[in-house]
């Protein structure tokens, strides 16, 4: 997958987590990287340029704070202006985190899982659960608002602001975004096309 971020290992661990979604029988070929911050440039005007349209994401970020690694995933596209969009199957995820454990958050709060604006990079949740600004810079502002918070945080609290990246604001190392053909069984078979690491 020509990642910086993922080990072979990890990347196992993101299609295992796809999967658990309700409904997935199977992830086909390809898996593509269709975005990558440290080739592609920190900016959010060529994130919506390579990932705008696309059925389906998933966002993997890496942090010089303990070289936490995260990000989410959406079956909707990042294109419009200002404007939340449903998904019921979107999630949160933490693979390397300061209590060692890999995370899944579901979203509580589907209509609105993501947020779209040229001006930010992916944004997820109405309470900008994760989000990204124009430069890619990484803030939490309410992890737990739209997404399942873990049972050992508290909302808005300092540990839950900075669970994911391990701090409240930072600039990843990189940002990458991948396209995953998946198959739905509740959908007839019917395929969506997703970015995936």
């Amino acid at each position: 997958m020509n990642s910086t971020i993922l080990t072979n290992e990890q990347s196992q661990q993101l299609i295992n987590l796809i999967t658990a979604n309700k409904g997935v029988t199977s992830i086909q070929s390809p898996i593509s990287l269709i975005f990558q911050a440290s080739v592609d440039g920190f900016n959010s005007t060529i994130f919506h340029a390579k990932c705008d349209g696309v059925l389906g994401t998933l966002v993997v970020a890496k942090s010089p704070f303990n070289n936490n690694i995260f990000g989410g995933y959406t079956e909707a596209d990042w294109s419009g202006y200002y404007q939340y969009k449903n998904d019921p199957n979107a999630f949160l995820f933490s693979l390397v985190n300061s209590y060692n454990v890999t995370i899944k958050m579901l979203v509580k709060n589907p209509a609105n899982a993501i947020l779209t604006s040229f001006q930010y990079g992916p944004t997820f949740g109405q309470g900008f659960d994760a989000y990204f600004d124009s430069g890619l810079n990484f803030i939490s502002y309410g992890l737990g608002y739209s997404y399942q918070l873990p049972s050992f945080l508290e909302m808005y609290s300092q540990k839950s602001q900075n669970f994911l990246a391990g701090s409240y604001s930072v600039q990843p190392y990189d940002v990458e975004v991948y396209s995953i053909l998946i198959e739905r069984k509740s959908l007839s078979f019917y395929k969506f096309y997703y970015l995936l690491l």
